[in-house]
């Protein structure tokens, strides 16, 4: 129960944070820090103490991920399918928020 629950917080951020990079994609060329994914994900670590808890679609060719340190400091990362890879937000005292009740899931293609 646990897991679905933590999936669920996981999979509703993301949903957020995928709405997030359609809305700022844009602007990420100019104002985000952007790099190789693999690099991107050490430096995360390193400097912040962050670790990836969860990913979503958004569109065929960008992934966005979760970043996320015991801390509660946050990063959301969306990442092309060639690795390139920008910061489209962060920032602190991250909380989970109470699961959504299950729904009909919604088809991407308007359906």
């Amino acid at each position: 129960m646990r897991d679905r629950t933590l999936k669920a917080l996981i999979v509703g951020g993301l949903a957020i944070a995928g709405l997030a990079a359609l809305l700022m994609a844009s602007h990420a060329d100019a104002a985000a820090p952007c790099g190789d994914h693999r690099e991107m994900e050490a430096w995360l670590a390193q400097k912040y103490g962050e670790a990836p808890i969860g990913l979503g679609t958004a569109g065929r060719q960008t992934i966005v991920q979760l970043y996320l340190s015991p801390a509660g400091t946050y990063s959301v990362v969306a990442s092309d399918t060639a690795g390139r890879a920008c910061i489209i937000a962060f920032g602190s005292g991250w909380e989970f928020a109470p699961p959504p009740k299950p729904s009909k899931p919604v088809d991407e293609r308007g359906g």
